[in-house]
């Protein structure tokens, strides 16, 4: 009876020692068979996560400022040799799908961020509403010390920037350029400064109170050229408050 009994215990005891070998073993493979993926990340890695937002927040605006750049310009020098360009305009500014598409393909081939994992750039959409939203999609991975991790797969960035607004307002001045309409400058949301540098040349520079870059509010300045007999100020300073 005993030997039976010592008999089954033996057969529990490596029965139990069968289970723990069994569970050790598949631990083991489990470790090598999932991908060395992380959801949570760690740290380091978060302050990595974090460097890729700033410089797209840095990014977004200064690639706001730049939006109605075109290669026509106009160079104004003053007595200090300092010498500034404004985009010259003759009927028309950038549309709004090409300031759109400009900022989508400058975002998307910015040196922020690039998947180590598939190299692939990521996938921008901009959105021109009463506020200007940013989109960022496709940043998924990062490898770091032979580990990949799991960023976030979207992004999305907001500014308090009507550019439709601000870009309906330019448009107008443009199309009446031969007229300087006080009412349409006083009736306005921004703070507007008109100076006449030539006789052909005019300069607006538009504030936009509402929306501020590094503290400071939002400037557009840009240039027109007029008929040569066209009258207005020599000089003419507006601020609407």
């Amino acid at each position: 009876m005993k030997k039976a009994q010592a008999t089954i215990f033996i057969i529990l005891g490596i029965l139990i020692l069968i289970v723990l070998a069994l569970a050790l073993y598949l631990t083991g493979i489990g470790k090598q068979i999932i991908p060395t993926e992380q959801l949570i990340l760690p740290e380091d890695v978060d302050e990595i996560n974090n460097q890729i937002d700033d410089c797209f927040e840095e990014l977004i605006d200064f690639k706001l400022e730049q939006i109605w750049n075109i290669d026509n310009t106009y160079t104004l020098s003053n007595q200090s040799l300092l010498e500034i360009e404004y985009p010259l305009y003759t009927q028309s500014i950038p549309s709004l799908d090409q300031i759109k598409t400009n900022l989508e393909n400058d975002l998307t081939l910015s040196p922020c961020f690039i998947d180590t994992t598939t190299e692939q750039l990521p996938q921008t959409k901009v959105t021109l509403n009463s506020n200007t939203k940013i989109q960022i999609k496709n940043l998924a991975t990062i490898s770091f010390d032979n580990t990949t991790y799991t960023l976030p797969e979207e992004r999305n960035f907001e500014r308090n920037f009507n550019i439709k607004e601000l870009h309906t307002f330019v448009q107008t001045i443009l199309e009446n350029k031969e007229i300087l309409d006080f009412e349409l400058l006083l009736d306005s949301n921004y703070e507007v400064s008109v100076l006449r540098p030539e006789e052909n040349i005019v300069i607006y520079i538009i504030e936009d109170p509402s929306f501020e870059i590094n503290n400071l509010p939002y400037q557009f300045a840009f240039a027109i050229e007029l008929w040569p007999n066209l009258k207005i100020l020599q000089l003419f300073l507006l601020n609407t408050f």
